[in-house]
């Protein structure tokens, strides 16, 4: 069995999580032509059975890459709300056999002011 490790790195933007979501979706749409491989993904669970116990995310369904990144947003101690500088940030996994697993990891939307930054 092979091992390969792909990165890309886009420097820090600040971003809604539904333009994350968008980005993530147009990518997996991508993907998903290189091989089967990466046309079906799920939420990464506990254990393999937990995550195929978990709905399939595919790459027409914007919504699932919206909830999955909203829950991947980092929150404040004191009241929960998100803080949005950390950005959202998703796993997945394609559920394939030994010979053909897939991992993904997506974190997007950070940003700085350090050094001054216009708000969305």
């Amino acid at each position: 069995m092979e091992s390969f490790y792909s990165a890309a790195y886009w420097g820090a933007r600040q971003e809604s999580v539904e333009s994350c979501a968008a980005r993530t979706q147009r990518l997996l749409a991508a993907i998903e032509i290189v091989s089967p491989d990466f046309s079906c993904w799920r939420k990464r669970g506990r254990s393999k059975k937990d995550a195929l116990a978990s709905e399939r995310i595919t790459a027409d369904s914007l919504e699932a890459f919206v909830s999955l990144l909203s829950k991947g947003g980092n929150r404040r101690d004191i009241g929960g709300d998100v803080i949005d500088e950390l950005g959202y940030s998703m796993s997945a996994w394609n559920g394939g056999d030994k010979e053909n697993v897939s991992g993904l990891s997506i974190k997007c939307g950070l940003y700085s002011c350090v050094g001054g930054c216009r708000m969305l």
